[in-house]
């Protein structure tokens, strides 16, 4: 415990220079001092409380009672916390009150004393080091001087000794040079020597039985080596010795010949056996001798000739010339349009594997075997593979691939394509994992063999693209045959075309196309798509009458009425088609993108330019021919119905769908060729401008018609009507027709136009019935009995025109509506109505004419003087 002037001994030490504060910071060990002397003034005074020295304050009694008084006086649980409260404030001020400072102060007093006396221990020892540092450097200085003299001769010595044997070396290196030259000239002597006795044993004896029984005895190979690079050198002199003056020369070079090949085939036999008992030490020795006598070409040659795999590749690379070893659910696949997948053939992807994993199993082989030349083998051994058994496999399929239709052989070929690359790309992690660069001239091997497979195929545009063409040509147009035919004869009668290029000045074709395109252009695009159409049109009447005989069989058994019924003129124009047609157009860009990466930019343009044709020409636009031609051939106005507006709802939707896609799709691929990509936008454009020139021609046929038949009904008009003698409930024939009319008309348009096209179209419909009325009331005479009925066939116009919601067409009415007011108001009222309203803006001319018509006209000055005013 801390006493009153002197601290707790467990305090003191942790005030030592060897253990200052034991760890503690300085902040906590003034915590702990301070709790400390907390803790002893709290027992103290429990102690005191034990022994009665303390008791209850004034104040504390009054705090008892006011709480007392409190609980009794209130149930409030809120009053309860705040008594709670104050009582622990009241506690707390009176234990600060309470609190003795003095033990604290000693307490802290006496450790900053302990400090200070620590301080003075510190600094006296701080000196005392200070002072032992001086002293050892001086003495370090000492002996540095001491030893530098001692230092400086033995350096002298080393030079001495390095100079020494630099001379040394220089006296030996040539005795060396020479020892090694007579080593060798005495080595090259005995085997010479050696030579010359073997070669006379040959040439004595036609063998030489010392080198045969070196051979055949040994059990090493290094021994066989020998031998060989003996028999070697044998060859090399009796071709140099062979002279037809001496014959019996000759005779020994066929016999040296002889044993040499004996040997060879000898070693190879052996080889092969121990391949087949999977001996790989033997056939490393068998490889490292032969290695010494012609460099081991027979031997790699003859491990990869009796290589189970080669054995059997005729059965590996089999393919039916027929079928292709294709399954017919899988040829089916591989013909149809509306399957958009890469097709594998599964026997080439299993033969691949069998590949990958016999290359895994002879590549340990041949690294044990073959040491210093494993690169070598193995390209030689990948570069059979493909040749042999890949290239036979990868013709035969495309051969078969062709005679079923382009599609099939274009997807056969990318398919092979894109296994290829994937089985390369798996060989080479291969390589690069297991063996960390051991065959790594191979990649480039691997690489080479899988551009030469399908160069021969991609390079030629004949042999690849012509292919893609006509089958992405074949696809759309047969997409499109089922209703080209079922509607060819509006197609081939041609309203609508004839129409367009009989206006090109009237509706400034030149002015809306890019100026890259001209009419000329156009004219190409037509002709081209003639063509397109003619080279189709025989397999398309022959699938016409194939199909419609069988319909019509089965409709007649079934007592069902055949093809020929009319059908919905919309039926088979759907926006699935063109989605389906432009599925195809992107999967021939995908495989011109992966097949021809170098041409795709060029090759793209020519898939943009028939996906085009075969979408807009052949299918979207003989819509717009079906359209007109419904239009043309109308026996009434009034059996107008949806259907040139549902085809232009339609190719409107058609054409937004091929806008799109090329926007997203096509653009974004040419982005490193602008002039190609600027291309493919006018060409684009001019499409869509065609279309959209199409599309006026037909609503305008449609106002056309709407006009003609404003004028047939308003002929109906009687010289009588407006002059009547009695008022008549029925309206007049031209109203009853046209009010029918104008409802019909807005009901057929307004199911598939929308927006502003259906406003613009309504409207100069509607403006065309103004400006007819406008005309066809100047022509009668009105009363006052027949104003009235004037008036009531303008508000029927007017009902019917309010129904549209034109603002334009409302104002146009409303002014012929006031037009009317003039045959029915007082003629003293007239100057001041034809100045008011709409009246006030429209010619002068009119409202003249107008006037005149009144039945008192001649009757009346006041009439003759205000048209007089009005010129």
């Amino acid at each position: 415990m801390n006493s009153l002037y002197e601290l707790d001994p467990k305090w003191k030490k942790l005030l030592v220079l060897d253990n200052f504060l034991g760890g503690l910071t300085v902040q906590e060990f003034v915590q702990e001092l301070c709790k400390d002397q907390e803790l002893n003034n709290t027992k103290n005074k429990d102690i005191n409380i034990i022994n009665g020295v303390s008791s209850p304050t004034n104040n504390d009694t009054d705090n008892i009672t006011n709480n007392d008084n409190g609980n009794m006086n209130s149930n409030n649980n809120s009053n309860d916390i705040n008594d709670t409260n104050n009582i622990t404030s009241i506690e707390t001020a009176e234990q600060l009150k309470n609190l003795d400072p003095k033990p604290y102060i000693r307490t802290l007093e006496s450790t900053l004393k302990e400090l200070q006396n620590l301080h003075v221990e510190c600094t006296g020892k701080r000196s005392f080091l200070e002072s032992q540092v001086y002293q050892a450097e001086i003495e370090h200085s000492k002996n540095v001087l001491e030893i530098i003299p001692e230092f400086s001769h033995l350096t002298n010595q080393f030079e001495d000794l390095d100079h020494d044997l630099t001379n040394v070396n220089h006296t030996i290196a040539p005795l060396s040079f020479k020892m090694e030259k007579s080593i060798r000239s005495k080595t090259s002597y005995v085997e010479s020597v050696a030579l010359l006795k073997y070669y006379q044993d040959f040439y004595e004896n036609g063998e030489s039985k010392a080198l045969i029984s070196g051979f055949a005895d040994s059990a090493s190979w290094k021994v066989k080596a020998k031998v060989a690079v003996t028999v070697k050198n044998l060859l090399v002199i009796t071709q140099k010795v062979e002279t037809k003056t001496l014959p019996k020369t000759i005779t020994t070079t066929k016999a040296i010949q002889k044993y040499a090949q004996d040997i060879e085939n000898s070693l190879l036999d052996d080889f092969n056996k121990s391949y087949r008992e999977k001996n790989y030490g033997k056939l490393k020795e068998i490889a490292l001798v032969l290695n010494y006598y012609n460099s081991g070409e027979n031997v790699i040659h003859s491990f990869i000739n009796q290589h189970p795999f080669f054995i059997d590749a005729t059965k590996l690379k089999y393919v039916d010339e027929n079928t292709g070893n294709m399954s017919e659910e899988f040829r089916n696949k591989l013909e149809n349009p509306d399957i958009h997948t890469t097709f594998y053939h599964e026997e080439v992807v299993n033969l691949l594997d069998v590949i990958i994993t016999t290359i895994g199993e002879e590549s340990k082989i041949i690294k044990e075997v073959f040491e210093d030349k494993v690169t070598k083998v193995m390209q030689l051994f990948i570069q059979r593979i493909f040749a042999q058994i890949l290239d036979p496999k990868v013709e035969s399929l495309l051969t078969v691939s062709m005679s079923l239709s382009n599609l099939a052989y274009v997807r056969m070929l990318h398919g092979l394509h894109s296994l290829f690359a994937q089985f390369i790309k798996d060989l080479q992690d291969f390589f690069s994992t297991e063996y960390d660069g051991a065959f790594s001239s191979v990649n480039g091997t691997l690489e080479t063999c899988y551009q030469d497979l399908f160069a021969k195929h991609l390079l030629d545009r004949a042999k690849y693209f012509d292919f893609e063409r006509r089958s992405l040509e074949g696809t759309l147009m047969n997409k499109a045959s089922i209703y080209n035919m079922e509607h060819e004869q509006d197609i081939q009668q041609r309203y609508l075309y004839d129409h367009l290029n009989s206006n090109v000045s009237k509706l400034e074709i030149m002015d809306t196309i890019s100026s890259s395109l001209t009419a000329k252009k156009f004219q190409q695009l037509n002709t081209s798509f003639n063509t397109f159409i003619k080279s189709h049109l025989d397999k398309v009447n022959i699938d016409k009458n194939v199909s419609l005989s069988s319909t019509n069989v089965a409709a007649a058994a079934t007592n069902e009425p055949s093809v020929n019924k009319k059908m919905d003129a919309t039926s088979n124009f759907k926006l699935s088609l063109v989605d389906s047609m432009l599925r195809s157009c992107v999967e021939s860009l995908a495989r011109v993108m992966e097949l021809v990466a170098q041409k795709s930019s060029e090759y793209s343009y020519e898939i943009v330019e028939v996906s085009l044709m075969g979408i807009v020409s052949s299918y979207i636009e003989s819509g717009l021919e079906v359209a007109y031609s419904s239009l043309v051939k109308l026996d009434t106005p009034e059996s107008i119905d949806s259907t040139p507006f549902n085809y232009i709802c339609k190719s409107t939707e058609m054409l937004s769908l091929i806008s799109a896609s090329i926007k997203t799709i096509i653009l974004p691929l040419l982005s490193n060729t602008p002039t190609i990509k600027k291309k493919v936008i006018d060409l684009t454009n001019a499409y869509l401008k065609r279309c959209e020139l199409m599309t006026n021609a037909i609503l305008l046929k449609a106002v056309q018609i709407s006009s003609d038949k404003f004028a047939t009904s308003l002929a109906k008009q009687k010289k009588k009507d407006y002059l009547l003698k009695e008022m008549q409930d029925q309206d007049t024939q031209p109203v009853v027709e046209i009010v029918y009319y104008l409802d019909h008309i807005n009901k057929v348009t307004s199911q598939f136009l929308k927006g502003d096209n259906l406003s613009n179209f309504l409207y100069k419909i509607g403006h065309n019935l103004y400006k007819a009325l406008l005309e066809h009331y100047k022509k009668f005479q009105v009363n006052s009995i027949g104003s009235l009925v004037l008036t009531k066939d303008i508000i029927g116009y007017q009902t019917a025109i309010e129904k549209w919601g034109n603002f334009h067409l409302n104002e146009e009415f409303s002014t012929l509506r006031e037009l009317a007011n003039l045959f029915s108001v007082q003629p003293e009222l007239l100057e001041s109505l034809t100045k008011e309203g709409h009246l006030a803006n429209v010619n002068r001319e009119i409202i003249g004419i107008y006037i005149s018509n009144r039945d008192d006209f001649n009757n009346n000055g006041i009439l003759s003087r205000l048209k007089s005013n009005l010129r």
